[in-house]
C-alpha cells in the first residue's frame, strides 16, 4: 500500500506484543535487576499501614532492598522504610512490595523485595557509594552500629 508520498508502507503487524508481562516469580525479577545490592544485616524502621515496626535489612542497593517483616506483606504494597547505618547512609524512603521469597525451613523468616519508589538524591547516592565500595569491612554491616531511623 501507498501513503500520500507514494512511498511503500508496512501494514503488517508484529507479533511481538508492545508490554512485557510482569514477572511470575523471584527469578524472573532478579534477573532483570538492572544495579547490583550488597549484602547488609542491620535493623531498619518500617511504616505498614500506619503501625511502626522494626524489621531486619538483608541487601541494599540503590533502586531496593530486601528485608523481612513481622507483618506480613502482599505485592505492590507501599510502605515507608527508614534506615541509619552510621558513616554509610542515613533516610527515609518510600518503598514497594514487588517480590516475596518463601521462608526455607520452619522458623526463618519470610523475605520481600523493595524497589524503592520516593527516594532523595543525597539518600540514593549514598547507597550507591556503599555499594560500589570494595572494602571488606563494610560487607556486613555489625548489628551493633545500627540504630533504626
Amino acid at each position: 500500500m501507498a501513503n500520500e508520498r507514494g512511498l511503500a508502507q508496512n501494514t503488517t503487524q508484529s507479533a511481538v506484543p508492545n508490554s512485557v508481562e510482569p514477572f511470575a516469580d523471584i527469578s524472573g525479577y532478579v534477573g532483570h535487576r538492572r544495579v547490583p545490592r550488597r549484602p547488609v544485616s542491620c535493623r531498619i524502621g518500617v511504616l505498614i499501614g500506619g503501625s511502626y515496626h522494626l524489621a531486619n535489612a538483608y541487601e541494599m542497593g540503590e533502586n531496593g532492598m530486601m528485608i523481612d517483616s513481622p507483618i506480613e506483606l502482599s505485592e505492590k504494597q507501599l510502605i515507608v522504610v527508614a534506615i541509619r547505618v552510621v558513616n554509610v547512609v542515613q533516610g527515609v524512603m518510600l518503598s514497594r512490595v514487588v517480590y516475596k521469597v518463601p521462608a526455607n525451613e520452619p522458623g526463618q523468616p519470610i523475605k520481600y523485595g523493595l524497589q524503592f519508589e520516593q527516594i532523595g538524591f543525597d539518600v540514593k547516592r549514598m547507597i550507591r557509594n556503599f555499594v560500589a565500595s570494595n572494602r571488606s569491612s563494610e560487607n556486613v554491616v555489625d548489628r551493633d552500629e545500627i540504630k533504626a531511623g
